[in-house]
């Protein structure tokens, strides 16, 4: 399996972590950071349990986004959308 090192800021703490390349930024959040708040859901992103924020717009993450098309200096902000809305 080939990994490579994602650098990200999530809910304002920077990290760094060794993903493997497939990882959809869903499985990140949920299974290397540990915000399980961030779920699948509906499976196409309208009932708004995947919705996470990137650069401070709302993303939703139900839908395939590899971890590799995000940059280093986006911020993801993430925890449910209750905590996103206000």
């Amino acid at each position: 399996m080939t990994k490579r090192l994602v650098s990200l800021t999530v809910n304002g703490l920077a990290r760094e972590d060794a993903v493997a390349d497939h990882m959809l930024l869903l499985d990140y959040l949920r299974q290397t950071v540990g915000l399980t708040g961030t779920k699948q859901g509906c499976d196409g992103g309208e009932c708004g349990a995947c919705t996470v924020l990137i650069d401070g717009e709302p993303g939703v993450v139900g839908q395939p986004l590899p971890l590799h098309r995000l940059r280093e200096d986006h911020r993801v902000g993430a925890g449910g959308r209750r905590r996103l809305m206000r």
